[in-house]
């Protein structure tokens, strides 16, 4: 009767009834009951509804696009259980009540146990009402107030007998199209469950879903609607135990893919994508490229006998012959990936699509059923979808009569993740009877605008220049187009703000109107210049990196990570500031007695030097996470000091545009951590700083940057790449940075190129039809004015000429693409964030390693240097081996003579044991790697080599020692080596400071022929450095380095290794 869940709803019968499990607490019970109302009163007519066994009633409303969420996001089943879960919380605890009852001094858990509901959806109903904005209410047009059809749509909407295509260009109505095509079928007595529309976004699936659900409410839960690869993942819940799938489906995640290579690395025998300081990096270009692969339906054996035919036609050409054994080493981990995948019984994310088609071809009765099932098929977003999806639909439709679908192949800027625009423009090939029509009218966009993307239509590649000419609905505008050349990015950005106000006041309010850029480090730069001019402006960025949420991190870090310096941000917060001299002391005395500075709470009172304010705020911060145990998972650490401890009220004040963005980002990453409150083993809290740090490292952060409908009432400035703005338009958009290489953006080499033949065409064919297709969207989503500019100069060093894309269209701009500036005026300057002349250091004597550490991040340095935090990588496996390696040269190069093989592996398995990383699922390829590098070391002959002296270098009158690793004379006069564990270099020589300085002192101490070279063991290379023309440029970094630190100048410098810095979660807070 409970269907193996919590509660039922059964519609049968003479009432329908709900039942619920006996085995319910009380709280529990009201929302499963709740639940179930839920589904009798909005959408399921599914018999029964059934709660799952242990449904979490503080499950996130929408969960993050990442893992699983990713596809099940908008599942039918997914969204009606997402519907009841939503229906249960405001019927049992209406979201104003809740804030209510906060605001009137009521805890999470208080309100819970007065109203009798779980904490969680207490929680969940605290999030909503208290850190998102009201989404206004929109109201539903009557029937006689929706647009009709145009005869263009009439036609393609009612069409029938043959497959069809429709090519549905910027703003012709392809959704009313399609959703109307809906109506027309049920209107002909096609029953509801027998249409399936199919698209390649979660964003496009849900516009479907609202769109049916207003036109035809009744039928709204029936229609199957959503991406390709829900539906594959509800297919293979149906029939993959056909092929040996596992029942539940288990769907490997980009997480779970890594994890599963790095355990089976020692077996996979890597050489060229072997980067053992830094093994997920390679593995993850790995997996990028098998997913390339399987969306292309190319098998591990087709990817070995492309990399064998590319070896076969290399000759002697070294580079070809690098490339084809590359690809012959992705080969191999493809066939060892998918052989263990299918062993288990296991899927990653293109397995929903291509294990579908492999269903569908080897059990016709599973085809024919679906055949029966789904009479209809209608596609959205033809032009994205990639080869392997097309493939599936071609086993859905049969031949197609039945087959209707709409696109834009100029509007495919989907291609990294292997959308086909080929799918359009080879249409009639994979269905022979196929006809196309195209949509006449454009009703977004006034008619200049319509002819400028239209004009840059006819140039592309992509469309052959088909559908160009829109009938604009909306005729001609005043000043649609405009375009301006400023001096330089400063001069670009005030630009902006004076013309998105100019807009302003002509009745654009900043809701209106959006920033489109091809990149988010543009937008970054844009978003602080606007903000600084006084522009309202709406933009996340980089979640892990917004102020709030490093807060949040911060304490996070204090809590689950031994050696982090957490405290250091978590004392900047009003409910625990402390001075930094009761945070030091803090820090120090937790060392002191051993202990991590979570648990060195408790002991406060030994402590006599603190302040009582820093006494008292330590105290506190004890008192609010006492209830905090190794395993509270983060999700329940911040709801819990959020709303049991009221943090939240810290972030309630201010109704500007920034204070509901600051509130907005920190429900994103609430949800986020609730999603992640678990761990199989360890602490939940620094799996999830883990996990960050990768998502960082690698980029997958920006699926978090997709902000909810509740933007909607904020009145700012929209910011987004144009990726984003895809489906979207505004009544006015400002489309700058239009310089050479940043738009269209210049291609950057794949790690892992496919092998020749996989692709229908070469990287750069696509990647130059990707950017004209982005740069195509970018001009189509403005309604009434569309602001274009650049800048001569986006560095100081380099001009920047115009894009191309300008030249495509010039004869629609109001002055030339390279004429002369008029936008002049700067930004105000800013003043430079990091200066600390408290912790200045006026010192003649320096650590070689402390320039360096400088130079790299003068705020690290600060952390590390001046306050004493670690700057070691926890549970590091190469840092490790690294350090066994050096310790077992050093061992060496005491000995009086060779060292016999015994004797080195002995020494060598006696310091492994006692430091190297003997629990790291790497340890066999970590001490093969070491022993091979011992043995090289003590191939070589060492007589009249000195190892690890100091030699000092003067410059200007300050002394800086440097420990080089090797000084050996020969016939020629001094060698001053350096030893790094890594391969060598391919491009250029390694002329950092440091090596600059050691080469200086080496001069200073043995005259001007000392020599340089570096010595990297892992290949045995030795490189030759010269510094004669870098030398000065060198010297005068240190100079810099000097100057800062008795300034106490410690800016933060952002780069690509932020997430791998052990400040990262701190980053820029210092107590005062």
């Amino acid at each position: 009767m409970l269907g193996g869940g919590d509660g039922a709803l059964h519609r049968k019968g003479d009432k329908p009834s709900i039942y619920l499990s006996s085995a319910l607490a009380p709280d529990v019970a009201a929302y499963v009951e709740a639940h179930e109302f839920g589904h009798f009163w909005i959408e399921t007519p599914d018999e029964p509804a059934v709660t799952p066994r242990d449904s979490d009633p503080g499950a996130p409303e929408e969960g993050t696009p990442l893992g699983l969420r990713r596809v099940e996001a908008y599942s039918p089943q997914e969204l009606r259980e997402r519907y009841a879960n939503v229906f249960a919380r405001e019927f049992l605890l209406p979201g104003p009540e809740a804030a209510a009852r906060f605001d009137a001094g009521a805890s999470g858990s208080t309100i819970a146990a007065d109203v009798g509901v779980p904490i969680g959806l207490v929680n969940q109903q605290l999030a909503v009402a208290l850190l998102l904005p009201d989404v206004p209410i929109k109201a539903k047009p009557a029937d006689r107030e929706r647009p009709g059809l145009d005869g263009s749509q009439k036609v393609a909407a009612e069409f029938e007998g043959a497959p069809l295509l429709v090519e549905a260009g910027p703003g012709t109505g392809k959704t009313r199209t399609l959703i109307a095509r809906i109506e027309y079928l049920m209107a002909k007595g096609v029953p509801a469950p027998c249409i399936l529309a199919l698209t390649f976004s979660n964003k496009a699936a849900r516009e479907i879903r609202e769109r049916v659900a207003a036109a035809a409410p009744a039928a709204a839960a029936e229609i199957w609607a959503g991406t390709f690869h829900a539906f594959g993942l509800e297919l293979l819940r149906k029939y993959g135990a056909l092929e040996g799938i596992k029942e539940p489906v288990k769907l490997l995640d980009q997480a779970d893919q890594l994890a599963f290579l790095e355990r089976e690395l020692p077996q996979l025998g890597l050489d060229h994508y072997l980067r053992l300081h830094e093994p997920l990096f390679e593995l993850r270009n790995i997996t990028s490229a098998i997913s390339r692969a399987k969306d292309e339906v190319f098998s591990p054996a087709e990817y070995a006998a492309a990399a064998a035919r590319m070896r076969s036609r290399a000759g002697s050409d070294d580079d070809a012959i690098l490339r084809a054994d590359k690809a012959a080493e992705v080969a191999r981990v493809y066939a060892h990936y998918e052989t263990r995948l299918r062993a288990d019984g296991n899927v990653d994310f293109a397995d929903l699509i291509n294990r579908s088609i492999e269903i569908l071809k080897k059990h016709p009765e599973v085809r024919d059923e679906l055949h029966r099932q789904y009479v209809h098929i209608l596609v959205d977003e033809y032009q994205d979808v990639n080869r392997a999806s097309a493939l599936l639909l071609k086993e859905l439709a049969g031949g197609g009569e039945r087959l209707w679908v709409v696109g834009d192949a100029r509007q495919s800027i989907y291609r990294f993740r292997g959308a086909a625009p080929s799918n359009t423009s080879e249409f009639e090939k994979d269905y022979p009877n196929g006809k196309r029509l195209a949509l006449a009218v454009n009703y977004r966009s006034r008619k200049q605008i319509v002819e400028t993307f239209g004009g840059y239509a006819r140039r592309m590649t992509v469309g052959g220049g088909r559908n160009s000419s829109l009938r604009s609905i909306r005729g001609p505008g005043a000043d649609p187009i405009d375009f301006n050349v400023a001096v330089d990015r400063s001069s670009e950005i005030a630009g902006i703000a004076a013309a998105i106000e100019r807009y302003r006041k002509a009745g654009r309010p900043y809701r209106d109107q959006a920033v489109l850029c091809r990149s988010h480090s543009n937008l970054q730069k844009i978003a602080e210049g606007l903000e600084a001019s006084g522009i309202a402006v709406l933009y996340l960025g980089d979640l892990f990196e917004r102020p709030e949420i490093r807060d949040l991190l911060s304490i996070l870090s204090f809590v689950s990570e031994r050696r982090r310096g957490g405290l250091m941000r978590v004392a900047t917060l009003p409910r625990w500031r402390m001075k930094l001299s009761d945070v030091r002391a803090f820090l120090a005395f937790a060392e002191q007695i051993e202990k991590t500075p979570f648990a060195a709470l408790a002991d406060i009172d030994r402590l006599e030097s603190l302040s009582a304010e820093g006494r008292s705020a330590l105290a506190r911060l004890g008192s609010d996470l006492d209830e905090i145990g190794f395993k509270t998972g983060p999700g329940q650490l911040l709801t819990h000091l959020l709303f049991e401890r009221s943090l939240i009220r810290d972030y309630l004040s201010g109704n500007s545009a920034a204070d509901q963005q600051r509130r907005l980002a920190i429900h994103q990453f609430l949800q986020f951590a609730i999603e992640n409150d678990w761990s199989d083993d360890g602490d939940p809290k620094r799996r999830l700083l883990g996990w960050i740090r990768r998502l960082e490292a690698f980029g997958d952060e920006r699926a978090l940057r997709e902000m909810p409908a509740a933007i909607e009432g904020i009145d700012a400035v929209r910011l987004m790449t144009v990726h984003a703005s895809k489906g979207l338009e505004f009544a006015v958009v400002h489309l700058p940075t239009l310089g050479n290489g940043i738009f269209p953006l210049r291609r950057i080499g794949t790690t892992c190129p496919a092998p020749a033949g996989m692709l229908p065409s070469t990287a750069e064919e696509s990647h130059a039809e990707e950017e004209q297709c982005l740069f195509f969207v970018a001009l189509s989503r403005a309604r009434d004015h569309l602001s274009l500019s650049r800048a001569c100069r986006y560095s100081e060093s380099q001009r920047s000429n115009p894009s191309p894309a300008l030249d495509a269209i010039a004869e629609f701009l109001p002055r030339e693409p390279d004429a002369d500036p008029n936008w002049t005026s700067r930004l105000p300057a800013r003043p430079v964030a990091g200066d600390r002349s408290d912790l200045a250091r006026v010192v003649r004597e320096h650590d070689g390693r402390d320039i360096e550490l400088y130079l790299g991040c003068p705020r690290r340095y600060l952390y590390q240097a001046i306050l004493g935090l670690s700057g070691s990588r926890e549970d590091n496996g190469y840092v490790r081996f690294h350090r066994t390696v050096y310790r077992v040269l050093g061992w060496m190069a005491a000995q009086p003579g060779k060292v016999t093989a015994d004797a080195l592996k002995a020494e060598t398995d006696a310091r492994w044991a006692e430091s190297g990383p003997t629990d790291h699922p790497l340890q066999p390829l970590y001490r093969a790697s070491a022993q091979r590098i011992l043995d090289q070391a003590n191939a070589r002959p060492r007589n009249g080599v000195r190892v690890g002296e100091t030699l000092t270098a003067d410059i200007d009158g300050h002394n800086i020692a440097l420990k080089v690793d090797e000084i050996e004379r020969d016939g020629r006069g001094f060698v001053l080596r350096r030893l790094r564990t890594g391969r060598s270099p391919k491009n250029r020589p390694d002329h950092r400071a440091l090596h600059a300085l050691m080469a200086e002192a080496g001069r200073q101490e043995f005259g001007n022929g000392v020599r340089f070279e570096i010595r990297y063991l892992s290949s045995d290379d030795v490189v030759p450095v010269s510094f004669a023309r870098v030398m000065a440029d060198r010297i005068d970094e240190v100079r810099a380095v000097v100057t800062g630190l008795a300034s106490g100048n410690y800016p933060a410098v952002q780069t690509e290794d932020c997430p791998r810095c052990p400040h990262y979660f701190i980053c820029q807070a210092v107590p005062d």
